[in-house]
C-alpha cells in the first residue's frame, strides 16, 4: 500500500499529494508549496482558479482519498478510548471485603 497518493490532474504547476501516514496534503502551486489538513483547504489555495473544473476535481478528490483513512483513524481511537481491563498485582490482591473496609488490617502506633 502507498503511504502517499498523487492527484491524476498533476501538471501545468500545479501538484497534489496526500500522505496517509501524516494525514495531510501537500499542495504546490504558483511558486509556493503548503501542508494542508483539511480537504477544502486543498481547493482553496487553488484561488480563483478554485471555480474551474480542476478545483471541483481536485476538491471530490481529496474528500474520496482522505475519508477512508479518516474513518478507520476514528474507529482506532474509540477502540482505545475503551482501554483494557486492570489486571496488575493491586487489583488482584484486594478482594471485594477489602475495598469496603480499606482500614481491616491497619494498626495505631503509640
Amino acid at each position: 500500500m502507498a503511504m502517499r497518493e498523487l492527484f491524476p490532474g498533476n501538471g501545468n504547476g500545479f501538484y497534489v499529494e496526500y500522505d496517509k501516514r501524516e494525514d495531510h496534503f501537500i499542495v504546490c502551486y504558483k511558486d509556493s508549496a503548503r501542508f494542508v489538513k483539511d480537504p477544502v483547504e486543498v481547493r482553496r489555495s487553488l484561488g480563483y482558479a478554485k471555480f474551474t473544473a480542476t478545483g471541483d476535481a481536485v476538491k471530490s478528490w481529496a474528500v474520496d482519498v482522505c475519508t477512508p483513512v479518516r474513518e478507520k483513524r476514528a474507529a482506532k481511537a474509540a477502540a482505545d478510548e475503551k482501554g483494557r481491563a486492570d489486571t496488575s498485582f493491586a487489583s488482584e490482591a484486594m478482594s471485594e471485603e477489602q475495598q469496603e473496609d480499606p482500614t481491616h488490617n491497619t494498626r495505631m502506633v503509640i
